[in-house]
């Protein structure tokens, strides 16, 4: 067990070989143009050198330090601009080449919503770069995945109401509450409001969310690639123009 705990925090913090760079061939491969990163913090995307990246949180520099004071010491991308990365109501539509979203996904409370305005971003043809843990080589492994049925719930307006759900799970399943002690320490967190991962993957899940998207959804997208990096998913989705179809 202790073993197993290891090479979960290894592949947790990517210190495997080849993480960066299987990161920055892809990036090389897809990315081009004027774009933004969501959320990069310390560990931005590394870009092809002709491409231009506005960096975009929901907070500012001097705010995310007070948020997270974790990161201090560690070298914090500017944020160039300060909007909600899931709905980017300050960028206009069609306005990017490209959008990163390097483990925001899991973040979102409507990762359907999110991945709908990431879309209305793009410009035909733009890309999304988006990476997303595996549940299962994270902190998250004893979490179940989170299903289709609960993501479309989200997405028709139920978000904010099962934000509850996901704080009883992180408290028993990522914490180790003893149920003794579930009350207090939600009663906490619904206080704190932290940025937890509201929502799980694995590769099939995924996969089949963005299929659904695609598909069921009629969200107008092909999928370019889609590959593990250590333990995280890469999938990269190019905008197509839905009157075409």
């Amino acid at each position: 067990m202790l073993l197993a705990r290891k090479i979960i925090a290894r592949l947790i913090f990517g210190a495997i070989p080849g993480y960066t760079r299987k990161r920055k061939k892809m990036a090389q491969k897809w990315l081009s143009g004027d774009g933004i990163e969501i959320g990069a913090l310390h560990n931005p995307l590394p870009t092809p050198s002709a491409s231009n990246v506005t960096y975009v949180d929901i907070m500012n520099n001097e705010a995310l330090l007070h948020r997270y004071p974790e990161m201090k010491g560690k070298d914090l991308v500017q944020v160039d601009l300060v909007d909600d990365g899931e709905s980017l109501l300050s960028i206009n539509d069609m306005s990017q080449d490209f959008v990163i979203a390097n483990h925001i996904l899991e973040h979102c409370v409507n990762p359907i919503g999110a991945l709908q305005a990431w879309l209305r971003v793009l410009r035909f043809g733009g890309i999304a770069y988006i990476a997303v843990p595996d549940k299962r080589f994270t902190f998250d492994y004893q979490r179940a995945t989170t299903n289709w049925r609960h993501l479309a719930d989200d997405f028709n307006g139920a978000a904010e109401d099962s934000k509850n759900s996901h704080y009883i799970d992180w408290t028993k399943n990522v914490m180790n509450v003893p149920e003794v002690d579930i009350e207090g320490a939600l009663a906490n967190l619904l206080q704190q409001q932290p940025n937890i991962h509201f929502h799980t993957w694995t590769a099939n899940s995924l996969n089949d969310f963005f299929k659904k998207c695609q598909f069921d959804l009629v969200f107008p997208f092909s999928i370019c690639d889609f590959d593990r990096n250590g333990s995280e998913l890469i999938t990269v989705l190019k905008k197509t123009d839905a009157s075409k179809n």
